[in-house]
């Protein structure tokens, strides 16, 4: 049991620093999707050519607008917090951690357009299964088109994954099907990974539906059925966001 509470402490300290690495491939992706707008602004706001007339009095240069970040529907950042796996959506062994527990300040992975509101996670140590995520409030169009460009690339979700990992071994990656369902946009990596010794396959399901965007990680011991499935957790967050007013 002294091995088995060892192993899970290391496991919770990888799953925040893979949540950390895959927000910042959702940062660079913001980036660059911001500067595609930009630039479909400016080359939508150029004048068609024309013959060149006589010189004239040039006049001064007016600055070209910035896109702007258009609001999004659906509920706001208060109704984000309440998208969260609690002990009821969940069989009686897991039991119930703090982000103090795990070392994560939830906070820190917020950035400008991607704010983190719901955090929660969870343990079972009779059947060794660990469950991380939380939920972010993603207010305009721009930040969801970047949420929704790193959703498109499960091989750069799956990198991501490995970088946040650290000096693991990737032994296994598979991509999981089954989930056009949940969500407007989804997708799913499984990961076998070698912690001290014992191979460990973590289950991660990331997925948006209006103005929030959803975060999943499962981590149990290869060749074992768990107690619930990552689908299952997804999909009872995804009930609970159309059940929020709108």
């Amino acid at each position: 049991m002294k091995n088995k509470k060892l192993l899970v402490a290391i496991c919770l300290l990888a799953l925040p620093a893979l949540s950390c690495s895959y927000i910042q491939t959702m940062i660079d992706a913001q980036a660059t999707q911001t500067a595609k707008d930009i630039f479909a602004t400016q080359t939508a706001e150029a004048p068609e050519p024309t013959d060149t007339p006589m010189p004239t009095d040039t006049p001064m240069p007016t600055d070209t607008p910035e896109p702007t970040e258009e609001p999004a529907d659906g509920p706001g950042a208060s109704a984000a917090s309440e998208v969260v796996i609690t002990s009821d959506d969940l069989p009686t062994n897991f039991e119930e951690l703090t982000a103090e527990d795990i070392g994560i300040e939830p906070d820190s992975l917020s950035t400008e357009g991607f704010q983190v509101e719901g955090f929660f996670a969870f343990w079972d140590l009779i059947n060794f299964e660990i469950i991380l995520g939380f939920t972010a409030y993603v207010p305009d169009r721009i930040g969801q088109a970047a949420f929704d460009i790193v959703l498109d690339d499960p091989d750069a979700m799956a990198e991501s994954m490995a970088l946040g990992m650290g000096s693991s071994e990737i032994v296994e990656q598979t991509t999981i099907y089954g989930i056009d369902d949940i969500g407007e946009v989804a997708t799913g990596v499984s990961l076998v990974t070698e912690l001290e010794g014992m191979a460990m396959r973590l289950d991660m399901i990331i997925f948006r539906r209006d103005a929030i965007g959803v975060f999943v990680f499962f981590m149990y011991l290869d060749g074992e059925t768990p107690s619930v499935s990552v689908e299952e957790l997804a999909r009872t967050l995804d009930a609970k966001i159309l059940a929020l007013p709108q």
